[in-house]
């Protein structure tokens, strides 16, 4: 007996035990298994080893470090260099070390969170750790100014020295020096007084405990016949007299004739309020004197309160701030003058994958809202971190790249993961599992392009995506361009028309009216005309920023009504589309109408035509174009259709037309209804009277489903009268087929080479069906040409000759080798003997490099890259349906709602599990191999969400190879394993309250 790996997807594993008999290949013989716990790993040999281990991912958490004051900190890995880099991600349970260096002129008072005390603070990463470093200002020698202001007439002298006012008026002193003062009036003058820091008439006294100024008033001893007036100022205004005389700032006396009526005025500064007399004057009018004697009068200025203050926000990333009443958005706004007195309340909202940290700066601490009064400028800092157990990927970027280099990139991941795997990219791509680290060496490539690499990483609870885009330069002279900017129109059209042969356009994502003006310039986004063509060895390229994210919808759209095609080109040679989803076109969201060589559509999704258009009622009319047709339809050279897929109201899915050597590889149709008309073919080939449409064809790797068990045909070949084969090949080599009338349809009536049908599984997954044909189950139409079955199951099948007669199977020109035919086709229960539903081993393992056309070097070689033929199988899933019975493909117990319009919608389980799902009680969760990374062989699997996720009460882990002794049991979020015993095969079991999973995979050591 030997274990046969049957299905992996990106989400599920499958095997099927194999007894080998003489006689071939006995389908009771098969025992259906369900999807698989897990992907193992192991290193090198069989041996143990020593190992620190640690589990599939490495656990991250972040360290953020926010500075008061002036300083900075740093860690001693040089992760944290905060001034400018104040956020750091670690493994779990490492130590950071920080150090805190104070700016000139200040002091570090300390940490606070995380850390205490003044020294240096050492951080155990096991968990979001949040430190603040408190930087105060030195305290340094002031000094303080002493100014005197002298109204003529006398001198002032200082004790320390340093005024000798009428010459030097000004001198600095240290803080708290005592000043003494001394005024020595001018033969014929008399010493008034002082005013301002003192008063009175014998010695000042100053403390300099703040710059100060002193006034000293000296008075021109009277005439007969005259009086002195003295106006004593405590700063803030000005005082005049009329007549002329006082102008107190600088002159404050001046003696009058007796009986002269004077009146002084009080001018307050800017800022400043005069609040009244005293002295000899009273009130807050004008003063009035009569100079009948000596006159005295003090003018009081008010510095006035300010009516508005300004607060500030400062933050880290991770979140916002914003205030009530309105001003503060930070993010963006994070400045805004408030009335004095004004309550405002900031509220601190994190980002997804994050936390909010807290408070600091004026009158805010904790991590509730913050209530602050505006009665001074304030500044407030708001801290977020990363949250512990949310994953996220910060943005991975776009990239050029020389080819024949080897790219490498780090990604950002924020927060605990168990494994992280390649999405999407090149066969060529690797990402390490535990770090995530993408790593090409693109020397193997034969042209260059634009590319997409996609990664997930996964947690017990959840999964995230991240992609970027990278153009590899063949050329020399090739670059990445960005639709929008530097001078590259945002339109497709205008942009692919006007691009420089052989570069990457890149185009943001959003959605892309086909039509963009009224007078219908654009009525497709490309109209009988293509790109700007690029050379053998570097493909023009127009690619998304992210896979299906950037959507051409054919909408109406002004003035311009719904779009009978998106992308209709002319001739096109050496292009790639890449990355596109198109929705809600007339006809066909990809077509041509003239000659296409070397054109790759990679990744590019059609939502098909829509309810509103009639259907096609006939071949001849399908392939005119004149109805709703297919959804992605090339005509004439040797097109190849890579990662691509449809799901719509389509006569056809992808359909060739009088090609050559095309090849359509690792790609899925699910067709719905449109019109009350049946969908015809997933993929089909269609040709007229002058064209070959089966010359040397290969479908790679592909998945066909239809609704209601409607669809004619998931593989249909269709050559009309004079134009059928009989020199040519027709290749399939990997094919599921689910739901259809006919599983393949072959109407060739000529003899020539054989076909070769290799890998192909069909079959109905509700069991009993009424198709239109009246018979139940999926048919094989056979004619004339000799086609060999290999490695092959169908469910209920039949074959007919040239005259449309049923015939046995196996009597009618049909080979069978290692293929099975199943009498009836039942829900995968407890019987053993009926054939499970998953997909061949031949779809994980692709026929044919990534971007190898017909004819190209191993363009239909078996390679080593297993996968789900579809990047993104989440966009697929949200797209799935169970029509007819609302239990045809429950797995589980998942809950399937019905839409009237759409059918049966079954929701909360991914796309492997509900819709490839072998219907059986104990279905285990995703597990992905991770490849060891060190001596000790670890065992790492995803858990997925889905119908059986709560169900899972532990693991256990097994070595295959010794009677599958358990090694470890583990509970339910335990993800990783690490064993350095002597085991060279693994396996994992999924652990239910009512029984276990079995075992479905083992895997030896790598």
């Amino acid at each position: 007996m030997s274990a046969q790996l049957l299905a992996v997807t990106q989400r599920n594993i499958l095997i099927m035990l194999n007894v080998q008999s003489a006689g071939g290949l006995n389908i009771s013989n098969y025992i259906g298994a369900a999807f698989l716990s897990l992907f193992l790993i192991a290193c090198g040999g069989g041996g143990g080893g020593g190992d620190d281990g640690g589990g599939g991912g490495t656990t991250q958490y972040t360290l953020t470090v926010t500075v008061s004051g002036s300083g900075s900190v740093a860690s001693d890995d040089s992760g944290i260099d905060c001034g400018s880099d104040c956020s750091q991600a670690y493994n779990s349970g490492i130590m950071v070390a920080l150090t805190a260096t104070p700016a000139a002129g200040y002091s570090f008072s300390g940490w606070s969170g995380a850390c205490t005390g003044t020294s240096t603070c050492q951080v155990t990463m096991s968990q979001n750790q949040a430190v603040t470093a408190t930087f105060t200002q030195d305290t340094q020698p002031v000094d303080y100014t002493l100014t005197v202001n002298n109204s003529g007439g006398g001198t002032v002298t200082s004790q320390p020295t340093g005024i000798d006012c009428g010459s030097d008026c000004t001198e600095s002193y240290a803080e708290n020096t005592d000043v003494t003062l001394t005024a020595v009036a001018n033969s014929g003058f008399s010493f008034s007084g002082w005013s301002g820091a003192c008063s009175g008439t014998s010695t000042c006294q100053v403390s300099m405990t703040q710059n100060q100024q002193v006034t000293a008033t000296f008075t021109e001893d009277a005439q007969p016949g005259e009086f002195t007036l003295v106006v004593t100022n405590n700063g803030g205004g000005a005082v005049t007299s009329d007549p002329a005389g006082i102008d107190c700032g600088s002159d404050c006396s001046q003696n009058y004739m007796e009986n002269t009526d004077v009146t002084l005025t009080a001018t307050a500064d800017s800022g400043y309020t005069f609040t009244g007399w005293s002295g000899d004057c009273s009130g807050t009018s004008t003063c009035q004197l009569s100079m009948s004697e000596n006159r005295a009068a003090t003018a009081t200025f008010t510095e006035d309160t300010p009516t508005e203050y300004t607060l500030t926000i400062t933050k880290s990333s991770g979140g916002s701030v914003t205030s009530q009443p309105a001003g503060i958005d930070c993010g963006n706004d994070c400045t805004e003058v408030y009335a004095t007195n004004t309550s405002v309340t900031l509220t601190a909202t994190p980002d997804q994958g994050y936390t909010f940290s807290g408070w600091g700066g004026d009158d805010c601490t904790g991590q509730s809202t913050c209530a602050l009064t505006m009665n001074a400028d304030k500044a407030v800092t708001a801290t977020f971190a990363t949250s512990a157990g949310a994953l996220s990927i910060a943005d991975m970027g776009m990239h050029e790249v020389d080819h024949g280099t080897v790219f490498q990139y780090q990604p950002q991941i924020n927060g605990e993961f168990s494994i992280c795997r390649k999405d999407m990219g090149h066969d060529d791509v690797k990402v390490d599992s535990e770090t995530g680290a993408i790593s090409w060496d693109t020397s193997g490539l034969t042209f260059g392009r634009g590319f997409h690499i996609r990664i997930k990483c996964s947690s017990y609870t959840e999964s995230v995506y991240a992609a970027m885009v990278v153009h590899v330069d063949y050329s020399g002279t090739s670059r990445l361009r960005v639709a929008g900017e530097d001078g590259v129109s945002e339109y497709i059209r205008v942009a692919g028309r006007a691009m420089t042969g052989g570069d990457t356009i890149v185009f943001p994502d959003g959605v892309y009216p086909v039509s963009v003006s009224g007078d219908a310039t654009y009525e497709n986004a490309f109209k009988r005309n293509a790109p700007t063509p690029g050379t053998a060895t570097q493909l023009s390229t127009l690619i998304a920023r992210n896979p299906g994210q950037v959507v051409i919808s054919g909408t109406a759209n002004g003035n311009i009504g719904k779009q009978k095609n998106a992308f209709e080109f002319g001739d096109i040679s050496n292009v790639a589309m890449v990355g596109f989803q198109i929705e809600n076109v007339q006809r066909s969201s990809v077509t041509s109408q003239g000659s296409v060589n070397k054109v790759l559509i990679e990744f590019v999704g059609a939502a098909g035509a829509g309810t509103n258009l009639r259907s096609c009622s006939n071949f001849s009319e399908a392939a005119s174009g004149e109805c709703s047709n297919a959804g992605m339809r090339l005509n004439d050279g040797n097109p190849l259709f890579q990662n691509s897929y449809d799901w719509g109201h389509n006569r056809y899915g992808i359909m060739t037309n009088r090609t050559s050597g095309s090849i359509t590889r690792r790609s899925f149709v699910r067709l719905d209804e449109h019109k009350g008309d049946q969908p015809y073919g997933g993929f089909s080939n269609y040709c007229d009277s002058a064209h070959l449409s089966q010359d040397n064809t290969v479908f790679d790797s592909l998945a066909i489903a239809a609704p209601h068990y409607k669809n004619y045909a998931g593989l249909e070949a269709y050559p009309a009268t004079g134009c059928e084969n009989d020199d040519a090949t027709l290749k399939t080599e990997g094919l599921l087929a689910v739901n259809n009338d006919l599983s393949l349809s072959l109407m060739d009536q000529k003899a020539g080479p054989v076909h070769v049908w290799d890998y192909i599984v069909s079959y109905d997954s509700k069991g009993t069906c009424t198709p239109q044909t009246g018979y139940c189950g999926n048919l094989l139409l056979q004619a004339d040409k000799e086609t060999h079955v290999f490695n092959s199951f169908f469910g209920q099948a039949v074959s007919f000759d040239s005259s449309n007669t049923r015939a046995a199977f196996d009597t009618n020109d049909v080979v069978l080798d290692a293929a099975t035919v199943a009498k009836k086709d039942v829900e995968g229960d407890a019987d053993v003997g009926d054939m499970p539903e998953y997909l061949p081993e031949s779809l994980l393992y692709f026929r044919g490099r990534s971007d190898t056309f017909y004819g190209d070097t191993n363009y239909d070689q078996l390679t080593n890259v297993r996968r789900w033929p579809i990047g993104g199988e989440d966009i697929i899933a949200a797209k799935m349906r169970s029509y007819d019975n609302p239990n045809a493909l429950k797995v589980g117990g998942g809950t399937v709602h019905i839409d009237g319009n759409r059918g049966a919608v079954a929701e909360g389980e991914s796309m492997s599990e509900y819709f490839w799902g072998y219907i059986n009680q104990h279905i285990p969760p995703l597990v992905v191999r991770v490849k060891d990374k060190g001596a000790s062989k670890r065992v790492a699997w995803e858990h997925l969400s889905g119908s059986r996720r709560d169900a899972v009460t532990g693991w256990k882990v097994v070595c295959a190879t010794s009677g599958n002794s358990v090694l470890a049991t583990l509970a339910k979020e335990e993800l990783t394993y690490n064993h350095t015993g002597s085991c060279s095969g693994y396996a994992v079991i999924a652990v239910y309250a009512d029984g276990e999973s079995g075992i479905a995979y083992t895997e030896t050591a790598e």
